[in-house]
């Protein structure tokens, strides 16, 4: 089975902090369409034996301000099959150009995003990166060459990271 990846903030897809006694378990409350509810939503590839995963949170980490923990959500690629939802792969926004080419675009309408919501709901697994252990694959993805230390947009303040990357950014 295929998977697709979404980066996400863990307090709004956080089954057991979002449990309303007036929803079911399988029904998704609407904290997490904030995430999603972009006319185009932007998704990841995932090999089947999720050994690309390190390499997209390192490229998608890579691309904000700050080194924090990193949310994300892993779902079944077969949701947007198999419901029809229009996606089409398209280049990604990371520094990483492997990373960008398992890039793909939902498009889709207030409708759709609430209905790839529910889908997703039912189907997801909710992962946390903690922040030490996306400083190591981000070192690992420039010790790679996955990565060129210009192009991480992380601030110069973050001493951990450029101090971990001193020996491969002069």
């Amino acid at each position: 089975m295929s998977w697709m990846l979404r980066a996400v903030r863990n307090n709004r897809w956080n089954k057991e902090k979002l449990s309303y006694g007036w929803l079911d378990n399988v029904t998704a409350p609407a904290e997490p369409l904030a995430d999603i509810a972009d006319s185009s939503l932007s998704l990841y590839a995932v090999h089947d034996d999720f050994s690309n995963v390190r390499r997209i949170i390192a490229a998608l980490a890579a691309t904000r301000h700050n080194l924090s923990n990193f949310d994300y959500v892993l779902f079944p690629m077969d949701i947007l099959k198999d419901n029809l939802f229009a996606f089409s792969d398209s280049t990604g926004m990371t520094s990483d150009s492997i990373v960008n080419s398992w890039h793909y675009d939902v498009k889709s309408s207030a409708l759709d995003a609430s209905r790839l919501l529910q889908l997703m709901w039912q189907h997801m697994i909710l992962k946390t990166e903690l922040e030490k252990s996306v400083l190591n694959m981000i070192v690992e993805s420039v010790k790679n060459n996955y990565l060129e230390c210009s192009q991480i947009r992380i601030k110069s303040s973050e001493k951990k990271l450029w101090e971990a990357l001193d020996s491969y950014c002069p």
